[in-house]
């Protein structure tokens, strides 16, 4: 059985910043990743999000001054550079976050972390090490949160969709999207996908109005913004089947009849922390 002072689940940035920090205070730190570490934050969430949030940005300032004639030549997005970009982002972010555990003399686990008691953890490792007993004082989770990759429609069946997580960490971008979700994550992938001059369709399949949780006028001012940019939209309209065409487009029904076509469909519907429970007492997947 190992000892330590705090055993962290999970190494995203809440696992890292709690590692490091109990570290400084002195305490004998291990951390168990079953992915890399930097979790979904660094790999498919703000780091890749900011990267083309930055490169669609420059591009519509571009477009707008070759508009006013000031730049000659229209401006086009290599996407591929913007990937290898993002990809270069995430490697050296990785290796900074691995420097720092090292430096602060925090264990790293690559496996998953299971919950056997009180100050228990069983870690089935993933590179070749079998399973390693830790005993912990404290026991932080920081296992984050995960999007379903499927969506149930109005007929009841379950059908495949895309996650904000496998959207941001594509290689190719669609040429056209249905955004399943009019809330915080929809409205930002949506203004993304725009920006890089994707196709952009958003149904809010409850609500009359985009953000249900801010205010009003804040709701009122992005609708507008977003409509201007040419974005389009559905509200109070549940998905009632979605179901793949002759080609590869997919086509989604709605409840009022509306028939929407495009290349993907990406689910934003709330995400849900990552972890499972068993009723011996309790998992953990890290």
């Amino acid at each position: 059985m190992e000892e330590y002072d705090v055993i962290v689940l999970g190494c995203g940035a809440g696992g890292y910043e709690a590692s490091v920090a109990a570290s400084s205070l002195g305490a004998q730190v291990c951390v168990v990743e079953k992915g890399r570490i930097g979790g979904a934050h660094v790999h498919s969430r703000c780091v890749p999000f900011r990267v083309f949030s930055e490169v669609g940005v420059s591009y519509l300032r571009l477009k707008e001054l070759h508009d006013q004639r000031i730049v000659g030549e229209e401006p086009t997005i290599n996407l591929l550079t913007a990937i290898r970009r993002r990809n270069e982002s995430i490697c050296e972010i990785e290796r900074l976050a691995t420097a720092g555990l090292e430096k602060w003399g925090v264990v790293s686990l690559q496996g998953e972390g299971e919950l056997v008691g009180t100050h228990e953890v069983e870690v089935s490792t993933t590179n070749g090490q079998g399973t390693r007993c830790l005993r912990g004082e404290s026991i932080v989770v920081a296992t984050g949160s995960s999007f379903s990759s499927t969506y149930v429609t109005g007929t009841g069946e379950t059908i495949p969709v895309l996650t904000p997580d496998e959207l941001l960490s594509m290689e190719e971008l669609p040429r056209s999207i249905l955004i399943i979700g009019g809330g915080i994550v929809g409205c930002e992938c949506a203004c993304l996908l725009r920006m890089l001059g994707v196709k952009v369709t958003v149904v809010e399949v409850e609500f009359d109005h985009l953000l249900p949780s801010e205010q009003p006028a804040i709701s009122s001012a992005l609708y507008q913004l977003m409509q201007n940019s040419g974005i389009r939209f559905h509200f109070a309209d549940p998905v009632e089947r979605i179901r793949n065409c002759a080609s590869s487009d997919v086509e989604t029904v709605l409840l009022s009849g509306r028939r929407v076509v495009s290349a993907a469909v990406l689910a934003t519907t709330a995400a849900r922390p990552a972890q499972s429970i068993r009723p011996s007492f309790g998992t953990v997947n890290t």
